[in-house]
């Protein structure tokens, strides 16, 4: 949920240890057209030794705004797609054709659109991000990657009772961070990407406006 982009160094550890113990990896990507900064993206599976050993999962919902389809696609090679394929078929049986077709025009359409998300995501993890560290005892690092923000808080209120009063008091909706581990407690999540850009700024504000009573 921190946003963390690992590096070529810190995903090489991972490919030894991977080769080291003959242990496969899932790798997550969704986030991958949103890093920010000099962040590059670095998929595990084009480390060395890496490929055969590699289930690499895109999604259709952040770069394309298909959430509602729940479209997505698993990448990797045969000889661990097709024992995948054969579960596949018998719990989520298949995605309506249409969905799929749709998927196929957003990969090879213009992709004019990627750009400009992320320049509006990156205004806001810099614009939120600024406003939160504004509160005492509030800290929020800014995301390298994806399009949320993970701020910390100093204090005692348990972070699911917090994101409940933000609704009752606020009218804005964060993610408690207990739900990310025990590590996440005094910590929420906020999505950049939900709500037009100005409606975003302004929830953080009531945010602010929220955490500055503690």
């Amino acid at each position: 949920p921190t946003g963390r982009v690992y590096t070529r160094q810190e995903l090489e550890n991972v490919a030894r240890i991977c080769q080291e113990h003959d242990l496969l990896a899932l790798c997550d990507e969704t986030y991958e057209y949103f890093l920010y900064d000099s962040n590059e993206h670095i998929t595990l599976a084009s480390i060395p030794g890496m490929w055969e050993r590699t289930l690499t999962s895109y999604t259709f919902t952040k770069a394309y705004a298909m959430a509602g389809w729940r479209l997505g696609c698993i990448v990797g090679p045969g000889a661990l797609l097709e024992p995948l394929g054969k579960m596949h078929e018998h719990t989520a049986s298949f995605v309506s054709p249409f969905i799929q077709m749709a998927g196929v025009e957003a990969l090879e359409g213009p992709q004019d659109h990627l750009p400009v998300w992320k320049e509006e995501c990156d205004m806001l993890r810099s614009r939120v991000t600024m406003l939160l560290n504004e509160v005492e005892g509030v800290y929020c690092a800014q995301p390298q990657g994806a399009t949320f923000v993970f701020p910390r808080y100093d204090n005692p209120l348990p972070s699911t009772e917090l994101s409940e009063l933000l609704v009752q008091d606020e009218g804005v909706v964060v993610t408690p961070g207990i739900g990310f581990g025990m590590s996440g407690e005094n910590h929420f999540r906020i999505a950049l990407m939900r709500s037009p850009a100005p409606r975003v700024i302004e929830g953080a504000e009531r945010i602010v406006r929220f955490l500055s009573k503690f």
